[in-house]
């Protein structure tokens, strides 16, 4: 579990902790401590505002964003007081825009924006650094307006003088209110992006409907033991403890979050492949081989892989270890279009991204293909899996 810290509202949840911005008066958190904070702007009136210290809060999020915090605001119109405002304590310089709207020329496709139907205020980013600047803050638009305004980015610290590894930051997010929707639930929405709940359902039948090898025989088995419970009793229980452990492995086809997670770990086990945690993140994995230690970057998404996803996975290749012969590289392992079946999906790896892996050494494996690997292992015992891992970058196929 990330340890979340809310500034500016009390959380209905307990595994969060909280302050109230008038708590920020009498002393500032240690931001660092977190490994996620998060802002809620419009709970900021203009009399705590002029009061709270500001400058210490922007030191304080400068040091813990190079340390492995992330950031997310909750946003709200601009509010001045005592020679600041309300985004003050940014530690970079964003311009905020008095203008509303609805027409959206790009907006994710995911649960917290299905509730974003308009926009009352916006920014906008100025990226011009001198030419002797060495470092600086590169934005990335997530919701922008159809003038192109910001109306959710990220912003990052960069190294600008390079291409091969810039990052040096975590990110810092910014989220509109959503419409028609009350703060506190608001709140809420926002922290599920940060630990997403996790899918206690039956799996959804298009996924369901898929008959891992094995399976049908179990099945008759329970069937045929239903006359004989009495007898059979443990024994269906065994199997009913079999097929649900099988029905996780199908979920790498259909999940999301740390319910993916656990999912691929366990189909890697299944392979004889191990993959360890790694720092803070859950989607952070280690693949661990021999002298091997391979950097994997788990996502699922209801659309295809992004640049983002294979941003990231390339930020942690340094950290890679491998014995002779075996390049350096790191792997992301991707479920798209999540909430489709398996028919209807489009490329899971984009031509965009494929191409620009290209020299990154990163493996792209797409759950669909790490489930033929499983399956095929199942049938035959056969598996190619790992060396196609150690030995490969760029798309990764079963065939």
């Amino acid at each position: 579990m990330r340890r979340v810290l809310v500034i500016g509202s009390e959380t209905k949840s307990k595994k969060y902790e909280s302050v109230k911005w008038l708590d920020l008066k009498g002393k500032v958190p240690t931001l660092g401590d977190y490994d996620d904070i998060v802002f809620v702007l419009p709970t900021l009136t203009l009399g705590v505002l002029s009061i709270i210290p500001i400058q210490v809060i922007k030191s304080k999020i400068g040091k813990a964003i190079l340390n492995e915090t992330t950031f997310y605001v909750l946003t709200a119109p601009q509010i001045n007081a005592g020679g600041h405002h309300n985004y003050s304590f940014l530690p970079f310089n964003i311009t905020y825009i008095n203008e509303d709207g609805e027409m959206f020329k790009e907006i994710p496709e995911d649960n917290y924006f299905k509730k974003v139907n308009r926009w009352d205020f916006c920014f906008s980013y100025d990226a011009t650094y001198p030419d002797t600047a060495e470092i600086g803050w590169d934005c990335t638009p997530i919701a922008v307006t159809k003038h192109g305004n910001l109306v959710s980015f990220s912003m990052r610290v960069i190294n600008l003088k390079t291409y091969v590894n810039p990052t040096l930051s975590n990110n810092m997010l910014f989220f509109p209110p959503q419409t028609n929707v009350s703060i506190n639930d608001n709140i809420e929405n926002l922290l599920n992006i940060i630990n997403p709940p996790e899918n206690k359902d039956n799996l959804p039948p298009f996924i369901k409907e898929l008959k891992t090898p094995g399976e049908a025989k179990l099945l008759e088995e329970v069937s045929s033991n239903q006359s004989v419970i009495l007898e059979k009793g443990e024994r269906n229980s065994e199997i009913m403890e079999t097929l649900k452990e099988l029905d996780i492995r199908k979920s790498i086809l259909s999940s999301k979050g740390t319910q993916l997670v656990d999912a691929v770990v366990k189909v890697f086990k299944d392979l004889d492949i191990i993959l360890e945690g790694e720092e803070k993140f859950e989607e952070d994995k280690m693949l661990l081989s021999g002298k091997n230690k391979i950097p994997v970057e788990i996502k699922g998404h209801d659309k295809g892989a992004t640049e983002e996803d294979l941003r990231q996975a390339f930020a942690r290749k340094n950290k890679a270890v491998v014995e002779d012969g075996v390049k350096p590289k790191a792997i992301l392992i991707v479920n798209a279009f999540a909430n489709l079946p398996l028919e209807q999906r489009g490329k899971d790896f984009e031509d965009s991204i494929v191409s620009k892996e290209t020299g990154w050494e990163v493996g792209l494996l797409s759950t669909r293909e790490l489930y033929k690997f499983w399956e095929e292992s199942k049938k035959t015992g056969k598996n190619s899996l790992l060396e196609k891992l150690l030995n490969n970058t760029g798309l990764i196929k079963f065939s």
